[in-house]
C-alpha cells in the first residue's frame, strides 16, 4: 500500500508498507490526524486518490527549501501540478516576534484545493548563521561556509549543502538535530501552528527521507501528546526498516546518516532538557504557547 509514498506511517504508528491495513477502514475509525513520509515527488494518481478521498489528507507540510531543494529532487510530482499548487512559507522574513505566518507572493492558501502543500524550509539562513557562528566550528570550517555562502549568491546553494552534509558526516546526526532545535525555532514554531488549524487536518509531515527534520517533529508531536521517552525514540528508529541501511533509498548519503539509532533521539531529548528545561518550555522558548500546546494536543490526539 502506497509504494509510491516511502516511509509512510501515522506518527507513532507502524509503517504501512509492515502491515496489512486492507480497505484502510481502520484509519477511518481510529481518525488519524497527522501522518509522516519520506518526499511524495514520486507520488502515483492512484495513491493520491487514496490519500486525499479514504484518508482525507488535506495538507502535506514539508520541511525542504522550495527553489534549492525540492525543484531539483526528480520525480513527476503530481501533486503540485508544475509547482503551481505549491505554498510556501516566508520564514526568511520572519522572527521569533512575527504574530502571523507570511507567505511568498502569490503563495496564500487556497481553501478550494483539495490538498494543499505547503513548504517551510529548516535550512535557511537562520541555520546557516548559527552554524557559522555557533561556536561548533573550527576557523577554517567557519570560512569555507561564509565563502560558500557568499558564493552561493551567484552559483546557488548546492555547494554549501554539499559542505555542510560533510559536516554532518564528520559531526554525526545528534550534531545536526541539536542545530535544527537551536536555529530553526521559527520553522518549528509554524509548521506547529499550521498543525494547530483544523482547515490543515489531517496532515502528512515530510522532508528528502522523512527521517531527520520529520525525525524531529514528530518527536515533538509525540511529546506535546504525552507519549513516553520510550516510544518516541522507538518511533523514530522505525525509519530504519522503511530505508534499510543496506539498500538503494539512500545511498547518497552515509551509512552514518542513513541509521535512525535510538540513542540519537534519546540525547537529543537529553540536550534540550538541559539547555531549555523541557520539551514544553523549549516549545515556549520558540513563540509556541503551552496553551496552544494543549490546544495541539486536544486537535491530533495521537
Amino acid at each position: 500500500m502506497f509504494k509510491s509514498l516511502k516511509n509512510f506511517r501515522p506518527v507513532g504508528g507502524e509503517l504501512f508498507s509492515s502491515r496489512n491495513y486492507g480497505s484502510l477502514s481502520e484509519f477511518n475509525t481510529q481518525k488519524v490526524k497527522v501522518f509522516r513520509s519520506a518526499r511524495p515527488d514520486f507520488i502515483t494518481k492512484e495513491d493520491l486518490d487514496e490519500i486525499a478521498g479514504r484518508l482525507g489528507v488535506r495538507s502535506v507540510i514539508d520541511f525542504r527549501a522550495f527553489n534549492t531543494e525540492y525543484k531539483k529532487e526528480n520525480g513527476p510530482k503530481l501533486l503540485d501540478g508544475n509547482y503551481q499548487n505549491v505554498k510556501v512559507v516566508d520564514t526568511e522574513n520572519m522572527d521569533k516576534s512575527s504574530t502571523s505566518i507570511k507567505w511568498k507572493t502569490n503563495s496564500d492558501l487556497d481553501k478550494n484545493q483539495d490538498i494543499q502543500h505547503i513548504m517551510v524550509n529548516f535550512f535557511g539562513k537562520e541555520f546557516v548563521k548559527g552554524l557559522a557562528f555557533g561556536g561548533v566550528l573550527s576557523l577554517w570550517q567557519i570560512f569555507w561556509v561564509l565563502l560558500l555562502s557568499i558564493l552561493s549568491i551567484f552559483i546557488g546553494t548546492r555547494q554549501i549543502w554539499f559542505y555542510i552534509r560533510s559536516l554532518i558526516d564528520q559531526k554525526g546526526l545528534l550534531f545536526l538535530y541539536k542545530m535544527i532545535i537551536d536555529t530553526c525555532g521559527v520553522s518549528i514554531r509554524t509548521s506547529l501552528q499550521l498543525l494547530n488549524t483544523e482547515e490543515n487536518l489531517p496532515a502528512i509531515i515530510c522532508c528528502h527521507a522523512g527521517k531527520d527534520r520529520t525525525g524531529i517533529m514528530s518527536a515533538l508531536l509525540l511529546a506535546i501528546c504525552g507519549f513516553s521517552k520510550k516510544a518516541i525514540v522507538y518511533d523514530y528508529s522505525v525509519t530504519e526498516i522503511a530505508f534499510p541501511v543496506g539498500g538503494n533509498d539512500l545511498s547518497d548519503y552515509s551509512e552514518k546518516i542513513r541509521r535512525a539509532p535510538q540513542h540519537v533521539m534519546s540525547d537529543l531529548f537529553e540536550y534540550i532538557e538541559e539547555k531549555y528545561g523541557s520539551i514544553e518550555l523549549y516549545l515556549v522558548s520558540i513563540g509556541f504557547s503551552v496553551q496552544e500546546q494543549n490546544e495541539l494536543k486536544q486537535r491530533i490526539m495521537l
